[in-house]
């Protein structure tokens, strides 16, 4: 239904390790579709501050004895009409028209942090691996005790489908005893920690 209101299917999700999403069944289905997931053990910013305003929005517009769920309609299209994004400079609906696409990826592009001091991995480096955090808040990472091999480093332009393009380099991580989530493929650069080159 949410892929109607978006006049489409999307070429790529970019999710947290939400247990819906995760399911086997889901990835099967992401499959067929042909959409591709990639999933990160951190967080997801840009999609957190929305849901977080939007949260706020619907407490704020709440009246005694109102169910929450009634008000989310009309909080999320006042959003998309409305809300004016730091990272965009435009509303939702503003961004997402295609003559204003090239100036949103310009305003994306102004507050990218360039300055990535992690070291480049490659195959047969040894690290550990960032876990997903449970029930606890906190931005220091856990990291596994257990040290892996990457097996390969994917080059960006791996996304599967149509034109779309992810140019994010990801690794694939050896794993002979099982102990990494299953439904973890790939991982980012800021998921792992080196501990000595291969």
């Amino acid at each position: 239904q949410a892929f109607k209101e978006m006049d489409g299917k999307p070429g790529m999700i970019f999710s947290d390790a939400e247990p819906a999403l995760t399911s086997r069944e889901m990835q099967e289905w992401f499959s067929k579709e042909r959409i591709a997931h990639t999933i990160t053990l951190k967080h997801a910013p840009l999609a957190e501050r929305m849901i977080g305003y939007i949260k706020t929005q619907i407490v704020r517009s709440m009246k005694p004895g109102d169910k929450w769920w009634r008000a989310v309609p009309e909080v999320v299209e006042r959003y998309n009409k409305e809300h004016v994004s730091r990272s965009t400079k435009m509303t939702p609906m503003e961004a997402s028209q295609e003559k204003n696409q090239q100036q949103v990826k310009t305003n994306l592009e102004s507050i990218r942090k360039m300055d990535n001091n992690q070291p480049r991995l490659d195959a047969g480096d040894k690290v550990r691996v960032i876990l997903k955090k449970k029930f606890e808040k906190g931005y220091a990472p856990n990291w596994s005790e257990r040290i892996y091999s990457i097996r390969d480093r994917v080059e960006g332009n791996h996304a599967p489908v149509g034109d779309v393009v992810d140019k994010q380099t990801q690794y694939t991580i050896e794993d002979p005893t099982g102990t990494l989530p299953t439904y973890k493929k790939k991982y980012l650069r800021d998921e792992l920690l080196l501990v000595r080159r291969g």
